[in-house]
């Protein structure tokens, strides 16, 4: 009986660290949405858009992480441009997980599009793990 308990003791101590390193390890997240605050923490960039072998357009690019903070989520609009600068559809997408001082690459489906696009991209949220 006191085998039994003082393995339960341990795993429950064991449970309870590991639930305290991880809490610690996420830290708090800041939302950031102010353009010129985007600008001085990350940067993207896209490619002119391409079909693939489905013919599905597709739109590579980066983000890169100018901060020492961990970026959690980059949120971008893609807007597509026919070839007289007008623009066309909009593309939403999410870029997880970029850790400090480095880029992460993305390709993203922006499905079925007749006709050539290019392509900008803006961040226009950011969450930061503080």
């Amino acid at each position: 009986m006191r085998k039994i308990l003082v393995v339960l003791a341990v795993a429950v101590l064991a449970v309870g660290g590991y639930a305290f390193v991880s809490a610690k390890d996420k830290g708090a997240m800041v939302q950031i949405k102010d353009a010129k605050q985007i600008e001085q923490t990350a940067l993207a960039f896209v490619r002119n858009p391409y079909q693939d072998d489905y013919q599905l357009v597709r739109i590579a690019g980066y983000v890169q992480n100018l901060g020492r903070a961990k970026i959690a989520s980059a949120y971008l609009e893609i807007q597509l441009l026919d070839g007289d600068g007008n623009k066309k559809e909009l593309v939403k997408y999410q870029v997880n997980e970029v850790p400090a001082y480095s880029r992460k690459s993305f390709d993203a489906n922006a499905g079925s599009i007749a006709g050539s696009r290019k392509a900008e991209v803006k961040i226009t949220r950011l969450e930061v793990v503080k």
